[in-house]
């Protein structure tokens, strides 16, 4: 269960970082249906399978919102780095290119 969960959390770390929020939606869908399908379910009791389910849905789930931060927090960080070393005469954005 714990690398299932770890697994899953890692997951959600890449779908955060490379992929909108409804990517959440076929991934919980696959996700659930390979815990349906697994060979460890013929032992398991319902309640067993149910908090499997809900383990890794919430796991995909907490690992994309710290995927988005992840990637907020490096961002915001390298643009404070940019400031900090840009000239005082910096070029423009925009070209001044006449047609």
């Amino acid at each position: 269960m714990i690398s299932l969960l770890l697994g899953a959390v890692l997951f959600g770390l890449v779908l955060g970082r490379f992929f909108r929020v409804y990517i959440l939606i076929p991934t919980c869908g696959v996700a659930i249906i390979l815990v349906l399908t697994g060979p460890g379910l013929i032992n398991q009791t319902l309640t067993a399978s149910c908090l499997q389910i809900v383990g890794l849905v919430a796991g995909l789930q907490f690992g994309y919102v710290a995927g988005l931060v992840l990637t907020q927090y490096a961002a915001g960080f390298s643009g404070r780095r940019q400031s900090w070393s840009s000239r005082a005469h910096a070029l423009p954005s925009r070209s001044l290119h006449v047609r």
